[in-house]
């Protein structure tokens, strides 16, 4: 098994046990950890969200790379390969600054980034020869972009909510 494809069963992984967690916590289920007593904070909740943005923005190196810069052949694997690292990062700091799924907008957006992670996962195993070999799957990357379109779009129009409303 390759790097990329472990990177991505990873993460589809960290999203089927996030949905698990975030569908538990939706109807109502208390843990009373620490980091939902941090969660009631503020300045945790703008740090965590400044680190998860970042971490959202710092994924599109990888279209730069290929569109502007033209990388191909052994850089080209290791930019994929950190796209897939930070991918996996980003949903873990998802689970750390959404504690819940949230109403309208961030339950849109969430969702999103939960269904943009299980697609990309998906479409990494597929071109990896790992995952269903033998079905035709080429609406995957596009769909993965335009995913994270809206998701870098959303998240920036809930930073600028956030920012300006409180």
């Amino acid at each position: 098994m390759s790097r990329t494809s472990f990177w991505s069963i990873l993460s589809f992984v960290l999203a089927f046990m996030l949905t698990i967690w975030l569908s538990l916590k939706s109807l109502g289920i208390q843990f009373g950890t620490t980091l939902e007593i941090w969660q009631q904070d503020r300045a945790y909740k703008n740090i965590t969200g400044v680190i998860f943005l970042s971490l959202i923005l710092s994924q599109w190196i990888l279209s730069i790379s290929r569109t502007i810069y033209k990388t191909n052949g052994e850089a080209w694997q290791r930019i994929k390969e950190v796209h897939l690292i930070v991918g996996m990062l980003t949903l873990i700091m998802a689970f750390l600054h959404a504690w819940n799924l949230g109403f309208g907008m961030l339950f849109f957006l969430m969702g999103l980034f939960i269904l943009n992670t299980l697609v990309s996962s998906f479409y990494t195993l597929k071109s990896e020869g790992v995952l269903l070999k033998n079905i035709n799957l080429n609406f995957l990357l596009p769909g993965h972009i335009i995913f994270s379109v809206a998701i870098t779009l959303l998240s920036l129009m809930h930073w600028w909510l956030v920012m300006t409303f409180n």
